[in-house]
């Protein structure tokens, strides 16, 4: 039986998840309780997987699990339908147990929460987490009802940061192939490691190309595209280039500047290793930001570094959420002012705007 709540019943909903979410995970870090983490990822991964014609690809999945079953063998199927391994799979796994869909919807949001939330865990010391599950919650998790294939590998890649501080190049490249294995997309995400190791002259070549990336990534769109099409690949025959810029990009560009101003002002408590990471990381995410004006959907490479932000604004200067700033500060400051409209923002927008599809919300408890 379906049951569905009404638009602001919705609404209502999701605030209590993220509510929820902020409490459980400031507990889970106050008690260092991976119990209390694990009962957060349940609680959030529920309500991704046993949604109903909720999300905006909820549909083409669907129809691809039925197309996927229907055949007697992986063979089979893959003659029908064009989509990376794991889907296949898992499709086929929840066929043989007895399952449906929604299995696989359980299944992907269970991956993609468990390892978004154990890589905030990682941060726990150097950020306010409650700014981190707040940011996942109003953002990251809105996006997990859609594409649920490449935040699945987002979700991977962005545990997988941890190899890169720690300069362990062949655990994170297992990382980037298991993310690849969920979403071929994320190969990109090579390139962390070399912008994310200081002294390595790969590293260094690298971040140079920051200073020209941005020109190329206004005017030589139009050159790589024409390039690209040349091997007839069709899905990118349609992407062309405009660089109308929206507000978006500026938004990115406030979020540096206060990073960078927090850094400057000693009141970001992030470790020195992590710092340079955090920096170099978020710098290309800014600068690749540009793809989103160029490339339109093709710009979701981004989302592979852009995940950093979820550091970067959560390590911001608060006395909302203060356990671990170094500065007193008599009132709200400009840091958490910012951080309150940009996720209640994110809340509301996909109330106004239905291209997400996330409201009503509509749930079905089957597997």
């Amino acid at each position: 039986m379906v049951h569905s709540l009404s638009q602001y019943g919705s609404i209502i909903f999701y605030i209590t998840v993220i509510l929820m979410s902020v409490f459980f995970m400031h507990y889970a870090v106050k008690l260092n309780s991976k119990v209390l983490l694990m009962v957060l990822i349940l609680i959030i991964s529920s309500v991704i997987g046993f949604r109903y014609q909720v999300g905006r690809d909820y549909w083409s999945y669907a129809s691809a699990y039925e197309i996927i079953t229907s055949k007697p063998t992986l063979a089979e199927a893959h003659k029908w339908y064009s989509i990376e391994e794991s889907f296949f799979l898992i499709s086929f796994l929840t066929k043989i147990w007895g399952g449906t869909f929604q299995s696989v919807l359980l299944i992907y949001g269970f991956l993609t929460t468990f390892f978004f939330l154990m890589g905030i865990w990682y941060f726990r010391e150097d950020i306010r987490v409650e700014w981190a599950i707040l940011y996942y919650s109003t953002t990251l998790f809105f996006g997990s009802f859609n594409t649920i294939r490449q935040y699945l590998a987002m979700a991977i890649i962005f545990y997988g940061f941890r190899y890169v501080i720690e300069k362990k190049p062949i655990k994170y490249c297992i990382y980037v192939l298991l993310a690849m294995f969920f979403h071929t997309s994320a190969f990109i995400a090579i390139l962390v490691y070399f912008y994310g190791t200081e002294k390595s002259w790969t590293g260094k070549f690298f971040r140079y190309l920051n200073y020209v990336l941005p020109v190329i990534l206004i005017f030589g769109t139009n050159q790589l595209m024409s390039f690209i099409n040349k091997f007839e690949l069709g899905r990118f025959e349609n992407y062309t280039v405009s660089t109308q810029f929206g507000i978006g990009i500026f938004i990115q560009i406030i979020i540096v500047y206060l990073y960078f101003r927090s850094v400057n002002a000693g009141g970001n408590s992030i470790t020195e290793e992590k710092a340079f990471f955090v920096k170099e990381l978020v710098v290309l995410s800014t600068i690749l930001c540009i793809l989103d004006y160029t490339l339109g959907e093709a710009s979701r490479i981004r989302n592979y570094f852009s995940t950093i932000e979820m550091v970067v604004m959560s390590s911001y200067p608060s006395t909302i959420f203060r356990n671990k700033c170094k500065l007193e500060f008599p009132n709200i400051t400009i840091y958490d002012a910012f951080l309150l409209i940009y996720y209640f923002w994110f809340l509301i927008v996909p109330f106004f705007n239905r291209d997400a599809w996330v409201y009503p919300y509509q749930f079905i408890f089957r597997i």
